[in-house]
């Protein structure tokens, strides 16, 4: 049986290894993936989130999209500007062009 938390309180929860934050908001349910497993580092992280969302629904600045609380908002894409560095670095480093794409 799960632990009930306090009122208005977001709460950390290991689901499968993987954390996960839940919380209710104007009698409607809400859970955000964290996308991070259950070490001590992550679950603090998942905490400091937890009380972001805490202090935002307390000054009544809560951002129902999640938009603001998401830990990766862009999905984990990289700049390709980036990778075409990346790319350059191979080069330089004595691989062959053909295989530094890969």
């Amino acid at each position: 049986m799960s632990k009930r938390h306090k009122k208005g309180s977001v709460a950390v929860h290991n689901r499968n290894g993987m954390l996960r934050l839940r919380w209710t908001y104007q009698s409607r349910g809400y859970s955000l993936a964290v996308g991070l497993p259950d070490t001590p580092i992550n679950r603090a992280a998942a905490e400091a989130k937890a009380a972001k969302i805490q202090i935002d629904i307390a000054l009544e600045q809560f951002d129902t999209t999640l938009t603001r609380y998401r830990f990766n908002p862009d999905g984990g894409r990289l700049d390709s500007s980036l990778f075409e560095k990346f790319v350059r670095w191979k080069v330089q480093n004595g691989l062959a062009e053909h295989t530094a794409g890969n």
